[in-house]
């Protein structure tokens, strides 16, 4: 996975000031956040910090990159779970639950900060979410091989089905709409995915 690191034991301060960074972005805007108190909260030198990272946009980036490098692992590890493609592409929404869960800071900040879109994140955002595209796009390609799914665009398709999971539970907690979205199975979810719109009888009639 490119440009998208995993830490070794031996770099436990190097995570420690992520993690205290990724409490801090959470909490207020980027432009807000000094140093020093990344510092403070990781228990290191604001001096230590700088060995790590030459500037706070170095250190945002990390924050991002690292976040993201745990959504990727657990995708993959969902997508590599279930039989079917069809079966896997299910177990997506049960994982973006879970994540949503786990690493609600992260959500948060990406809720909050603006500068995702700018000059500062716009290419590692890019490729992050190419990254995740890309999987899922090959596993619907081999839905697609395999007669589970039509014939279509995979990149197109994994967009708009990673978009709309994604949506979903991103509105779920940050708006804090989650009992609403629960009250809908995981089956139901996947049969408006799979079934669209239409009426059987447009479907079978090829309209």
């Amino acid at each position: 996975m490119t440009d998208i690191k995993r830490y070794s034991e031996g770099q436990d301060k190097k995570e420690k000031i992520i993690g205290a960074a990724l409490e801090i972005f959470s909490q207020k805007l980027f432009h807000q956040v000094a140093m020093s108190e990344v510092a403070a909260a990781s228990g290191v030198g604001k001096g230590t910090i700088y060995l790590y990272f030459d500037s706070k946009e170095a250190l945002f980036r990390e924050v991002i990159k690292y976040s993201y490098n745990a959504y990727y692992e657990s995708l993959q590890d969902c997508l590599a779970a279930g039989n079917s493609a069809r079966e896997k592409l299910k177990k997506v929404i049960d994982m973006q639950n879970e994540f949503m869960q786990t690493q609600k800071k992260f959500v948060y900040m990406l809720a909050e900060e603006k500068l995702i879109s700018s000059l500062i994140l716009e290419e590692e955002a890019f490729q992050c979410q190419q990254e995740i595209i890309d999987l899922v796009g090959r596993v619907i390609e081999e839905g697609i091989k395999q007669g589970e799914f039509r014939s279509m665009n995979p990149v197109l398709a994994a967009k708009i089905f990673m978009g709309a999971v994604a949506a979903l539970w991103y509105s779920a907690y940050v708006y804090e709409s989650k009992e609403d979205l629960c009250q809908n199975s995981v089956d139901e979810i996947m049969s408006i995915v799979y079934n669209g719109f239409c009426a059987d009888e447009v479907v079978s009639g090829g309209h």
